[in-house]
């Protein structure tokens, strides 16, 4: 089942897919993205990826600067239309923290935009280089294909009072060879672990940062459920994925964003009782 990654809000990473729109030929395709007037010269861009992965919404953490501390500028990329009808880009700034991930995000978006469309009249200019952060998080988070984990259960089923075994397949580490980033040759280590929901109401139902494949599954395997009650139960495993990046000749550093993928399997959960026959 794979997961859509939905992007919204005038902060936005266009796929190079979409047609440009202009104000007075909207676009028909259905991958575009949706225009909406904010003010008269300023409009709102929303947009679906496609992609299978999603960011962890907990990822994305409000600024708060310390008290007595300088409060600092990240950068703030929005897509607008100017008096011509040109769809334009402009850099405004916001508080942030540098280095953080909200920097590292808000700046690929930037260059990314800025590759597809023109600079506004009047807008601040961007750095003259995005920062080698910005370029590795743009690798991680658009140009990355994280695969699905796979859900096996033998025989397909299971019994209420017994241990029910799972076996997680698919990589959990990927060393994918240097991608061109912005500008930037970026090595990427990923590795991952997994969060469990068995389905079942009950203080066992999750169980997160699962760092085992559950082993060779039944009647040894390490990662496990007892469920109480028959019925059909979806069971769900979703794969954290983590980074760390090299810049080619420069620095390196871990990039704070998690993604995720996942995979849900129906299991059936059988109930027998013992009959005593003369």
């Amino acid at each position: 089942m794979p997961v859509v990654a939905i992007f919204s809000a005038a902060v936005l990473l266009l796929g190079p897919a979409a047609a440009a729109p202009t104000a007075d030929k909207p676009c028909s395709d259905p991958s575009c993205p949706v225009i909406t007037p904010i003010r008269d010269d300023t409009l709102a861009v929303s947009a679906f990826g496609n992609d299978e992965q999603k960011q962890s919404p907990a990822s994305k953490p409000a600024y708060h600067p310390q008290v007595g501390k300088p409060v600092t500028y990240i950068l703030d990329p929005t897509v607008r239309i100017d008096p011509s009808g040109q769809v334009c880009v402009f850099v405004g700034e916001i508080p942030g923290e540098p280095g953080s991930i909200t920097e590292q995000t808000n700046e690929a978006h930037t260059f990314e935009l800025l590759g597809m469309y023109p600079l506004c009249q009047g807008s601040p200019r961007p750095p003259a280089q995005p920062t080698p952060g910005g370029a590795a998080a743009l690798a991680f988070e658009q140009l990355v294909t994280l695969p699905q984990p796979t859900i096996s259960i033998p025989p397909g089923y299971t019994v209420a009072g017994l241990r029910t075994y799972l076996v997680i397949g698919g990589p959990q580490r990927l060393d994918p060879e240097p991608i061109d980033a912005l500008g930037y040759s970026v090595t990427l280590h990923i590795t991952s672990t997994y969060d469990i929901d068995w389905g079942e109401d009950g203080p066992d139902r999750y169980a997160t940062h699962v760092t085992s494949q559950g082993g060779r599954g039944y009647p040894d395997g390490d990662v496990f459920h007892v469920y109480t009650t028959k019925g059909t139960y979806p069971v769900t495993v979703t794969q954290r994925w983590t980074a760390t990046y090299e810049i080619a000749g420069g620095e390196n550093g871990t990039i704070a964003d998690v993604l995720s993928t996942s995979a849900t399997s129906s299991l059936p959960v059988r109930a027998y009782q013992a009959v005593v026959t003369s």
